[in-house]
């Protein structure tokens, strides 16, 4: 995918995929991804707030179904834990010594 940078002085360099839908929003001189495509800059598309004030702000935004499955499921973290970077334990042994099933939870 053909990818798109825009830069911000004194702020974020952005990148974005051209074929993503994603636009630009122009606020106060700055470039913000408007992420959910709704032409307004949200809290958590906003680069200049705290981390914590843009993560509560989307956390407002999502269903419960939505944020338990962002708990359960990692595109970094393969299935079942311990092939991957993320190695984890099932009953506190690795998975290949665990009689765990591939889709159970990891300790």
């Amino acid at each position: 995918m053909p990818i798109k940078y825009v830069e911000n002085e004194r702020g974020p360099t952005l990148g974005y995929s051209s074929k993503s839908g994603v636009r630009i929003l122009n606020v106060d001189g700055k470039a913000f991804k408007d992420l959910n495509k709704d032409g307004k800059l949200d809290k958590y598309e906003d680069w200049r707030l705290s981390a914590e004030e843009r993560a509560k702000d989307l956390a407002s935004k999502m269903s419960v179904a939505q944020i338990a499955g962002l708990m359960l499921y990692s595109r970094h973290q393969s299935i079942p834990a311990g092939q991957g970077p993320f190695p984890g334990t099932y009953g506190g042994n690795p998975f290949f010594e665990s009689v765990a099933n591939p889709s159970d939870l990891s300790d």
